[in-house]
């Protein structure tokens, strides 16, 4: 029998390699993690933002100017026009 000295000692093996006695023997080597994955979820709130973002600007000064002549009297609706030519077809008959 030849004894092991540092210039005859068997190839080491690699670290991830343990080596397997035993018990241990018969087991299917561990498998490694499953990597890692990103995962993403949208809130309702994000989805309202996004829905609202989507929408067409506002324009203040139309707003502004139907709020005054609503206030005033003069603001023109289907129903007022139709009210204001059936008035004058009685006037006219």
């Amino acid at each position: 029998m030849d004894a092991i000295s540092p210039t005859n000692r068997p190839p080491a093996l690699p670290p991830s390699a343990p080596p397997r006695h035993g018990r241990l023997a018969n087991r299917p080597a561990p498998q490694a993690a499953p990597a890692a994955r990103d995962e993403a979820t949208i809130s309702r709130i994000a989805h309202l933002l996004n829905r609202l973002r989507a929408m067409p600007d506002v324009r203040h000064e139309r707003i502004e100017r139907v709020q005054r002549e609503i206030a005033t009297g003069t603001y023109e609706t289907p129903a007022r026009l139709e009210s204001a030519v059936a008035a004058l077809l009685d006037e006219l008959r």
